[in-house]
């Protein structure tokens, strides 16, 4: 009994042995890794909104570098967007805000009349800004992607006069680009809206998730020094030093293809904005 025990003993050790020995030579097949999740694609715009894109394309390359090249006769959205990222060159543009009441200026000039008469007529008051929040994404999803109203706070109180942008469209064409977001879409946005329309507006950008609060009602700082967003986490670096998303600090000229100088001095209302923002 007991050698028959030390026998089936003896076949079972020898059995875990080849095993074991079997299973560090034969690789173990691992589960293949997940496929990346694809992108969605383009959001496709209609034929309004590509005369639109094709209308803006063309107003910001009249204030392009003189060696840039010219718009595509009918641009993307993703290649307008990428093409403002050549205007952010420090040797063209020494003072980032001079290019941000350019921007602003481009704005107005591109502004319909009909948008003009019911966004000044709507106002400043706590109706007016709550209304404007209501109306304005219906004509600018093809600009900066959805967005719907929410609540938001207007000097200590809380007004329905926010526009929320889930994922700005701009932002993600140019690959967050912190500094494209400042200095070409919320320094120009809010000084048209305050110049041009009447109605103060404040952009609070999150480039953690590409979304935008709009604020109708809310004055931003006098100074872009003191707002929030040129303070949070990494900030906005300087021009003058950091190259953006690829744009290098050197370049040729300091003229405009429209012969005008980049750094302008009018005294008008878009001409004074980097002088009521100095130190920045």
């Amino acid at each position: 009994m007991l050698h028959r025990m030390q026998k089936i003993y003896s076949v079972t050790l020898g059995l875990s042995f080849v095993i074991s020995s079997v299973s560090m030579v034969v690789p173990v097949k691992s589960k293949p890794p997940s496929p990346p999740r694809p992108q969605p694609p383009p959001r496709p715009d209609n034929a309004v909104e590509r005369l639109l894109i094709r209308a803006m394309a063309t107003k910001l390359a009249s204030i392009s570098p003189d060696d840039a090249p010219p718009p595509p006769s009918s641009p993307t959205y993703e290649e307008m967007a990428r093409s403002t990222m050549q205007l952010l060159n420090p040797v063209l543009a020494p003072d980032p805000l001079v290019l941000s009441a350019r921007i602003a200026r481009l704005l107005d000039e591109a502004t319909p009349p009909f948008l003009r008469f019911l966004f000044q007529n709507l106002g400043a008051s706590r109706v007016g800004c709550e209304a404007n929040a209501l109306v304005a994404p219906f004509f600018s999803t093809w600009l900066v992607g959805p967005a719907r109203r929410v609540e938001g706070e207007v000097n200590g109180e809380a007004w329905q006069s926010t526009m929320l942008i889930e994922e700005c469209r701009y932002l993600k064409a140019v690959d967050g680009c912190r500094h494209a977001c400042v200095y070409l879409c919320k320094v120009p946005t809010q000084t048209f809206f305050e110049s041009s329309l009447g109605v103060p507006v404040t952009l609070t950008p999150d480039f953690t998730d590409n979304s935008c609060r709009m604020c109708f009602g809310q004055a931003p700082p006098a100074r872009l020094a003191d707002d929030p967003v040129m303070q949070a986490g990494e900030g906005v670096p300087s021009l003058a030093t950091t190259s953006c998303c690829g744009v290098a600090v050197e370049g040729k000229g300091s003229r405009s293809k429209d012969g005008r100088p980049l750094r302008t001095g009018g005294g008008g209302v878009y001409d004074q904005l980097a002088s009521r923002q100095e130190n920045v």
